[in-house]
C-alpha cells in the first residue's frame, strides 16, 4: 500500500512548539505529493497556524467544540472523508481520538504522539490511560523521554526539526532591534526564548545575570515570550535594579527568525522534552547555557555547542555566562559546532525520512496482515 492520504489530529493550532512541528512536518511531506488533512479539536477560531498550513496545502478542518462524544464522531466523519490510510495524533490529549475515531473511521493505521516529559503530563488517570493505549505506536520526540514512559505500545523517537536560518541579514536585524528596544550593539546579547511559566525558571536566569552585572560584565537580557510570570518578572527586575539591563518584549509570532541576532541563549527549565528553542539557536549559531534536565542533553553538546549546568545551580550558572560573555571566540566556536549539528542531525528532511519510514513501516504491515486475512 503506498501512502498517498494521511490526517493529523492536533489539539489547537496556536502559537507553540508543537504546532511548529507540525508545520515543518507537513510542508516537507506535501512536496512529496501527499495529501494532508489538519484536524484541530479547538472549533473555529482562526488561528496562527491555520492560513500557513493551507497555503503549503494542507486541509485544515476545525471539529466544533462539543461534548468528547459530539467530537469523537466529528472527527471520524471527517477520517472517513479525507480517505486517510494513517491517522497521527500529534499531542497526548488527541492521541484517544485516533484511537477511537480511527477506528469508527476504519483507518489502517493509528498512532499517537508525546511531546512532554511524563512529569507533564495530565492528573486524569483515565486520560493518561486512553492516551497511551490502542494505538500502533507512539512518536516521541527526546530519547530521555523515552527512557522515562513506561507503557505497552511501541515507542518511535522521532526528534524535533528546524529550519536552517540564512545569517546573512543579522547585521542589519541586530540595528534595527537596537533601536527598537532601546539597547547598545556593542554588547552582547542573551535571549530568554519562551513562555513566562514557573517551569522555565525564568527567575533564576535573572537572578544569574544580577549577578553577572555585579561582576561588572556589559551583557543586554531579552525575554521573548509572555504568560503568566510576565508581570511578576518585570517587577522583579526593578527592584534588582536591572532595568538597564533586561527588556520584556512580550510573545512574539516566529520568534526564531530574530534568534541570529543574539549572542547566547539561556534555559533554565526544571523539566523540558526537546525544546525547541535549543535547536533554533544552534541552528542560529547561538551558543547555549541551559539546565541539563529531560532530553536538552540531546539538544546541547556540553563544551561543544554550549554549556550543560545541573538544575538550580546558580553559581554554575553564573560562572558559565561570565565565561562566554567575556569570550567572543569562543561564543563563535561554540555557535558554529552547533549550527553544524543541527544541519545534520535535526533538519526537517531528516525527520520527515523518519516518519515517512515510519508510516511505510505499518503500513506494509497492514497490508500483509489484509493479505494473511
Amino acid at each position: 500500500m503506498n501512502v498517498k492520504s494521511i490526517a493529523y489530529i492536533v489539539g489547537q493550532l496556536g502559537i507553540g512548539g508543537s504546532e511548529r512541528q507540525l508545520y515543518l512536518l507537513t510542508s516537507e511531506l506535501l512536496k512529496r505529493n501527499w495529501n494532508i488533512t489538519v484536524i484541530s479539536l479547538n472549533g473555529p477560531q482562526h488561528e496562527f497556524w491555520e492560513n500557513p498550513l493551507r497555503n503549503a496545502g494542507a486541509s485544515v478542518v476545525s471539529v466544533c467544540r462539543g461534548s468528547k462524544l459530539q467530537r469523537i464522531f466529528s472527527v471520524a466523519s471527517t477520517l472517513r472523508n479525507s480517505r486517510a490510510q494513517v491517522v497521527h495524533a500529534w499531542n497526548f490529549h488527541a492521541n484517544p481520538y485516533a484511537t477511537v475515531s480511527g477506528f469508527l473511521a476504519r483507518i489502517p493505521v493509528r498512532l499517537g504522539s508525546i511531546r512532554e516529559y511524563p512529569s507533564h503530563w495530565p492528573d486524569s488517570r483515565i486520560l493518561r490511560f486512553t492516551a497511551t493505549r490502542g494505538l500502533d505506536a507512539i512518536t516521541i520526540n527526546s530519547r530521555a523521554a523515552a527512557d522515562a514512559v513506561h507503557v505497552d505500545t511501541p515507542l518511535h523517537v522521532i526528534p524535533n526539526a528546524v529550519r536552517i536560518p540564512d545569517l546573512g541579514r543579522r547585521d542589519v536585524m541586530r540595528s534595527h532591534l537596537a533601536r527598537r528596544w532601546s539597547l547598545d550593539a556593542e554588547v552582547p546579547w542573551l535571549v530568554g526564548l519562551g513562555r513566562m511559566h514557573p517551569d522555565k525558571n525564568w527567575t533564576l536566569l535573572l537572578e544569574g545575570c544580577r549577578s553577572v552585572a555585579a561582576r561588572g560584565a556589559r551583557f543586554s537580557l531579552v525575554f521573548i515570550g509572555g504568560g503568566p510570570e510576565f508581570d511578576r518578572l518585570r517587577q522583579m527586575a526593578r527592584d534588582w535594579d536591572m532595568e538597564a539591563y533586561t527588556r520584556f518584549v512580550g510573545e512574539i509570532p516566529n520568534a526564531e527568525v530574530l534568534l541570529p541576532v543574539f549572542d547566547v541563549l539561556c534555559l533554565c527549565s526544571r523539566s523540558e522534552g526537546l525544546p525547541n528553542a535549543l535547536l533554533e539557536a544552534s541552528a542560529a549559531a547561538l551558543p547555549i547555557v541551559a539546565m541539563n534536565v529531560g532530553g536538552v542533553a540531546e539538544a546541547v553538546e556540553d563544551q561543544t555547542t554550549g554549556f550543560l549546568i545541573p538544575p538550580d545551580d546558580l553559581p554554575t550558572l553564573v560562572d558559565r555566562l561570565l565565561c562566554l560573555l567575556a569570550n567572543s571566540d569562543l561564543r563563535r566556536r561554540f555557535g558554529q559546532a552547533g549550527r553544524e549539528r543541527v544541519c545534520r542531525t535535526f533538519s526537517t528532511e531528516a525527520m520527515s525520512n523518519r516518519v515517512q519510514s515510519l508510516y511505510d513501516e505499518f503500513l506494509s504491515k497492514k497490508t500483509l496482515s489484509y493479505k494473511a486475512g
